[in-house]
């Protein structure tokens, strides 16, 4: 890893998102740990919310060993997010 990237810390950089969060995190994912992603969400403070989608069969690449899953999630927050704003007869 970059240097800059072994320095960062969400905990103390990041501690509030003002939008909707999505975390996806592979199980098996050593890179990103699944326990340090739910640490982190669980601190986070995410007043337009925030989700947790695991992967319990992926690691670091969960859109290509679960792209099914992966995709079907992804539609979700779609859904739940731009569906939502963007609703209404668009404006020219």
């Amino acid at each position: 890893m970059w240097e800059s990237y072994r320095m960062w810390n969400s905990f103390r950089e990041v501690p509030r998102i003002d939008v909707p969060v999505y975390f996806f995190s592979g199980k098996n994912d050593y890179n990103t740990p699944l326990k340090l992603v739910q640490e982190y969400y669980s601190k986070l403070e995410a007043p337009k919310g925030k989700k947790l989608i695991i992967f319990y069969n992926s690691a670091h690449a969960p859109f290509m060993k679960e792209s099914f899953e992966f995709n079907s999630e992804v539609i979700k927050v779609k859904q739940e997010t731009y569906d939502k704003c963007n609703s209404g007869p668009a404006e020219i």
